[in-house]
Formats: structure tokens, C-alpha cells, sequence
């Protein structure tokens, strides 16, 4: 019957003179990707210089259901390139493709293919180039970038800022640690000694948000102070986006009602740390009387997080990426008194934000990614006396271009309840359900891979070369480290005493923790939400806090309960 219906409106969209109905009922019934390029094309004007948009769009988003139905990627990327299609309009689709598509090994042919065609569309070289580096072939995402340059007229600022970010996310060994930070700094430098007054264009106001949509995330897991490279950042940014920091003739705060007006953006709060060790804060503080909570998530944003906060919120102003004029506009419009920025650094659209004065105080909870901002604008920075090493840290404050605030509790709620398992968390899992015999001392560390930093691979040696019982858990993405823990001394004997677990749910995770006999805490990036959650099941988790190059979130949990038999000093 449906596919007599689509027949049917078909013949009559071609008799009724919409070319492109009638070759897009035909395409989706069909999936013919010749038919769909067919139906591209009739989006485009006479002269071939302009396209319909919204038809372009609809094409696109029914041609990607039929790629993830068949992923016939090679088929598609035939037909696109062999209908006479304009060349940009194939190059921005294959940007799409790559976006959406579900195939196995398809992203990177789409960009590819996008590059190849269209190569004077940065934006695609660039999603191309952020995509190798987070597969840990940052070389060739430089070579990439370098290439593009090359073929280009004029100066990219956001090429150019991604040429000196690059980094990848894992590191063979302490060497490569120091030679990718000496790269990022020597290059962020000689960026910055640079006069771009004639190559930068005044009268062309470049927007970031449409120029840059990734932040330098593997920077972190360096090891290396946050500061310098971050306020290395920002003034690079400050160089190439002059519009990051124009003043706006819009009132700053300042409502006048008798509550306090507090601002929430939170780009990166999905069902992620930085969200989870807030969310129960922003709870308690919507249902206060004296605050009245705005929140700013990510447009169209869809989780247990953001569906909590709305409903405690006096009102939820979504925010739409590439407009930063339009967001800032949206967030000075409320006349907030207290703006409050979760997670600084790790999506772009709060750290651009993050250049401009919209309240009269901001502050940053970064707990869950604990770096400043570097940015100068963002007045301080929530922590907690119970995360300093005693006597308290002198260094802790150099660490932040914002005003560190230390509060005497954890600054933070965590429970582990969630919408899903509310009544009670399934932690009835034996150690036969993970395929892990008895007889063995369990050490958890699952913690993602790029958090495995080679200065950690000798608590991972010590514990297995120590407990000849012993069995360390790790998550699948670490399996790439055990050539570099051979390297470092681990025997073959301890190498047959990793065991490497699956992705799987939450729940079933927590069970398998449960079952563990201690978690081992991770340096220089440490803990937070793993911690909770070990605690919350009965597991504690061991620490060398000294090593710890961020916020002791760990240190600070075990202070507060009580626990200082899980800390150990450095030696």
C-alpha cells in the first residue's frame, strides 16, 4: 500500500511540475542514489549558483537513511561525483554523510572524498584533520593541514590554530609526551610573535563558532600545567577571532528583582561527569527561594541531566552553535547576576562564550574537566579546601587564571540513582556473568584509555609484578598500551594478568566494580565520578594524590569519609 502511495504522488508531483518531488518519492522508494543526485540537482537554480536549501536538506537526510540502510558507500560516492552535481554542493554533502552515516569505516572515506573535491572548503580538511588526530595519527592530520594550505587563497585563522592544537590523545612513551607539549608551545609562540595585520581580513568578521568546531580535548591528558597552554589559548584566539572580544553596548546583570539571578550554560552536560556532579547542586538550587535558575543548555539537548534541571528551572533558553553574537545576545537578554559555566574547554561554544563579561560575576565549576579557562573573563573558580594537598598548595592557585574559591565541603552531589534504576541498582552480577574466574585479586582502573598515561604504566607493572594473584581490569581501548607496557618491564606472565572488558551499560558496570577487590586511581589525570561510583558500591579507590596534576577530586572524597587508609605518599 505505501509504496503504491508514494508511486502515486510521484507521477502526480511530475505532472504538477515539481521535478524534484517526482525524483525524490522515486529515490526513497527505490533508494536508487542516481535518482537521489537526480533530485539534487533539480534544487539547483538555472545558473547553477544557487541550490534550494530546504529540498537540498530533505534529499539529504532521506539519502543518508538509505546509505545506513544498505551502506553501499561506494555506490554513493559514485553517483555523487558522476551526475554533474556542483562541486561544493557534493563536497558539503559528503561532510554530511560522514556526520551521519552509521557504515563501518565511513567517515573518514566521506571527508576524504569531501577534501578531494571541494579542497578550498576548510571546514571539511578540518573535520577530516580533528578526526585523525583522535585516532592517534596527528602526523598526518598536520600533513593534511599543511596540504590545504597550500591550495588555498588567503589565510585560514582556524587552519592555522589547528596546526598548532594538534595532538593526539595516547602516547607511546614519556618522550612522546614532551615532544607533542615542545611542538604545541614552540608553535603557539611563533603564532602569536606573528603579524597577521596583512594577512587577516578587518572587514571579514569571522564568527569561531563556524571556523572551529572542536577544542584542543587531548591537551589535558598531557600531563603537563594547564595554565600556560590554555592562556597560550586564549591569546591565539584573541589574535585570530578579534570579534571574541568585542564589547557590547547590551546592560550587563542586574534585573532588579530580589532574587538572584543565576545563569547555568551548559553546553557539555549531557549524562557525562561534568553534568552528573552538578546536576543534584543545580536541583537543590532551583528549589531555593532566593535564586531563580536560567539555563542555558545546547539546543535540542535530551537527557536525564538537562530534563531534571528544566524542570527546576525558572526558564531554559536553549543555545544554537554558530551563532556567537545571537548566543551572547540570548544570555545578556536575562540580566544575570551570577553566570555559571560548566566544563570550560571542552565543547567550543561555552569556551567562546567564555572571552565575554555577560554577568557581573562568572564563575566555572569545572568539576569533571578541571582546567581554567585561561580566557580572563570568568571571575572564579569552585573548588574545595578537601581537594589541596596539607599544608594547603601554593602551587594550586597558579594553576588558574581565575580567583580559586575553596568551600570546606566537596562542592558536589553524586548519586548513582538514575531515571532507569530508580527502585535499585541490579548489583547481583557474580563473576561468571563477565567471564572472570575465582581465586583472584581484581585491581578496577576503568578509566578510558587516554587517561592510561605512560608515567602510570608502573602502578599497573608494580601491582601485577607484586600480587602474583593479582588481575588488573582495564577498558578495550587500553589494549593499544600493552606494547608500551612491555616496554616499561611488564612480563609476559603479568601481560596474561590484563584483562581487557567490553563497553557495557552503567548498571552492569558498577556490578562489575562491585566485585573488584580496590580501583586504582589514575595520575596525572585523575578522578571523580569513577570514585562515587566505587564508593557508592562498596569499593574504595587507592590514590597517590602528589601525582595528581589537576583537581584531587579522589583526595578530596576519601578526606570526607574518613578513608586516608586508601592515600599514599609519594616517595
Amino acid at each position: 500500500m505505501m509504496r503504491v502511495l508514494s508511486t502515486a504522488l510521484a507521477v502526480f508531483h511530475m505532472a504538477a511540475g515539481s521535478t524534484f518531488e517526482y525524483f525524490y518519492q522515486e529515490a526513497i522508494i527505490t533508494c536508487n542514489f542516481d535518482t537521489f543526485s537526480k533530485a539534487l540537482l533539480e534544487t539547483m537554480s538555472p545558473e547553477g549558483l544557487q541550490y534550494d536549501y530546504e529540498n537540498a536538506r530533505t534529499a539529504t537526510d532521506a539519502l543518508v537513511h538509505c546509505l545506513n540502510t544498505y551502506c553501499q558507500v561506494d555506490e554513493l560516492s559514485t553517483s555523487l561525483l558522476s551526475n554533474n552535481l556542483p562541486p561544493n554542493m557534493v563536497a558539503s554533502i559528503f561532510n554530511d554523510l560522514s556526520a551521519l552515516s552509521d557504515c563501518p569505516n565511513s567517515k573518514e572515506f566521506f571527508l576524504r572524498k569531501g577534501v578531494g573535491v571541494a579542497p578550498h572548503l576548510t571546514t571539511i580538511a578540518k573535520n577530516l584533520g580533528y578526526l585523525l588526530e583522535q585516532s592517534d595519527r596527528a602526523e598526518e592530520a598536520a600533513e593534511l593541514y599543511e596540504n590545504v594550505r597550500g591550495q588555498i587563497v588567503g589565510f585560514d585563522p582556524g587552519l592555522e590554530l589547528l596546526l598548532c592544537t594538534n595532538c593526539p590523545p595516547h602516547f607511546g612513551g614519556v618522550e612522546e609526551v614532551e615532544f607533542w607539549h615542545e611542538k604545541i608551545m614552540r608553535c603557539g609562540t611563533a603564532l602569536l610573535r606573528m603579524d597577521m595585520d596583512k594577512d587577516l581580513d578587518k572587514d571579514f568578521d569571522l564568527d569561531p563558532t563556524t571556523q572551529i568546531g572542536q577544542m584542543p580535548l587531548s591537551w589535558p591528558y598531557l600531563g603537563k600545567p594547564m595554565l600556560p597552554l590554555m592562556k597560550m589559548l586564549g591569546e591565539l584566539y584573541k589574535k585570530l577571532f578579534p570579534m571574541l572580544t568585542e564589547v557590547t553596548n547590551l546592560t550587563i546583570g542586574g534585573a532588579g528583582g530580589k532574587n538572584i539571578r543565576l545563569g547555568v550554560v551548559a553546553e557539555y552536560a549531557g549524562n557525562t561527569s561534568p553534568g552528573m556532579l552538578i546536576d543534584f547542586v543545580l536541583s537543590e538550587l532551583g528549589q531555593k527561594e532566593e535564586f531563580e535558575l536560567i539555563f542555558f543548555p545546547p539546543k535540542d539537548l535530551n537527557t536525564e541531566f538537562s530534563r531534571r534541571i528544566e524542570t527546576v528551572a525558572a526558564k531554559t533558553v536553549p543555545l544554537q552553535m554558530y551563532d556567537l553574537r545571537k548566543c551572547k545576545s540570548l544570555i545578556l537578554n536575562e540580566r544575570i547576576d551570577v553566570l555559571v559555566y560548566l566544563a570550560i574547554g571542552m565543547n567550543p561554544l561555552s569556551y567562546y562564550l567564555s572571552f565575554s563579561r555577560l554577568a557581573r560575576v562568572q564563575v566555572q565549576f569545572g568539576h569533571g574537566h578541571p582546567v581554567t579557562s585561561g580566557t580572563g573573563e570568568v571571575d572564579y573558580f569552585v573548588s574545595s579546601d578537601l581537594f589541596q594537598s596539607f599544608p594547603r598548595d601554593e602551587q594550586q592557585q597558579q594553576q588558574h587564571s581565575e580567583q580559586l574559591v575553596l568551600f570546606d565541603t566537596l562542592t558536589t552531589s553524586f548519586g548513582l540513582e538514575s531515571e532507569s534504576d530508580s527502585d535499585s541498582l541490579p548489583l547481583s552480577y557474580n563473576l561468571s556473568h563477565y567471564n572472570l574466574p575465582p581465586g583472584h585479586n581484581y585491581y578496577a582502573c576503568m578509566q578510558y584509555s587516554k587517561k592510561i598515561h605512560p608515567k602510570f604504566d608502573e602502578i599497573i607493572i608494580g601491582v601485577l609484578e607484586t600480587d602474583k594473584k593479582g588481575v588488573v581490569l582495564l577498558l578495550e581501548g587500553s589494549r593499544r598500551h600493552v606494547e608500551r607496557f612491555k616496554k616499561g618491564g611488564m612480563s609476559e606472565d603479568s601481560v596474561g594478568r590484563l584483562v581487557f572488558m567490553e563497553r557495557m551499560p552503567r548498571e552492569e558496570l558498577l556490578g562489575l566494580v562491585r566485585l573488584c577487590d580496590v580501583m586504582l586511581g589514575t595520575f596525572p589525570w585523575g578522578e571523580g565520578v569513577t570514585t562515587f561510583e566505587g564508593f557508592g558500591v562498596g569499593v574504595g579507590t587507592v590514590v597517590l594524590p602528589e601525582r595528581v596534576s589537576v583537581e584531587k577530586l579522589t583526595l578530596g572524597q576519601i578526606r570526607k569519609m574518613g578513608l586516608e587508609k586508601f592515600l599514599v605518599a609519594d616517595r
